[in-house]
């Protein structure tokens, strides 16, 4: 995901303000659940570590 505290993304899953987005973030960066990774031009995004929680995520 790329611009997951965009006001797009916030609204498409109902996920309240950005910065509970953040927050989330944070939390799930410091236990390891997801990553944050490079595009080659710079732009950050975030993957999730464990392929069975991605699948399970993407329903």
């Amino acid at each position: 995901m790329y611009t997951p505290t965009s006001k797009d993304f916030i609204a498409q899953y109902q996920l309240g303000s950005s910065a509970t987005v953040f927050k989330s973030i944070g939390a799930l960066l410091e236990k390891d659940m997801i990553y944050k990774e490079y595009t080659t031009d710079g732009t950050p995004y975030y993957e999730v570590y464990d392929v069975l929680i991605e699948r399970w995520i993407q329903g």
